[in-house]
């Protein structure tokens, strides 16, 4: 092939150092786009305020088992502990405590009792929303 540059130089791979670049870039800016100033933008959501989300309302949930919705408003303040939760969904659905595994707000309950753990279950009670699903992994 005549006029073809000998392989290996600098002119025919855009890779090497001093190489021929014939792209264009994808993004270019567009002159609609908004740009901020420096100090007005506003903080993340989760700093505007130092204080969590506190429910409004009852503390009702929806107790999902298999795929479905086993009981549509389930309160949770009626239950001082976890354990008399799961009692109560024992009493539900048939699936005894221990084979019992509940997820609430993205966190796994514990099993078993204790001052630490009804701790944590109040806070637990307290941020949770209402219509909000309680998930049961467990056979019976």
């Amino acid at each position: 092939p005549t006029g073809a540059s000998p392989v290996g130089e600098c002119g025919d791979n855009p890779f090497k150092f001093g190489g021929r670049l014939d792209y264009k870039p994808r993004f270019v800016p567009s002159s609609r786009m908004k740009t901020r100033a420096a100090g007005s933008s506003s903080p993340p959501p989760d700093l505007r305020n130092g204080l969590p989300s506190v429910r409004v309302g009852p503390a009702k949930v929806k107790l999902k088992w298999g795929g479905r919705v086993i009981e549509e408003a389930l309160d949770l303040d009626e239950f001082p502990t976890v354990q008399a939760l799961r009692e109560k969904i024992d009493y539900v659905t048939g699936v005894p405590p221990c084979r019992q595994t509940l997820i609430l707000a993205g966190k796994r309950l514990a099993q078993h009792q204790g001052s630490a753990l009804d701790t944590e279950w109040n806070e637990i009670r307290a941020l949770v929303k209402t219509g909000q699903a309680l998930m049961l992994v467990g056979s019976e």
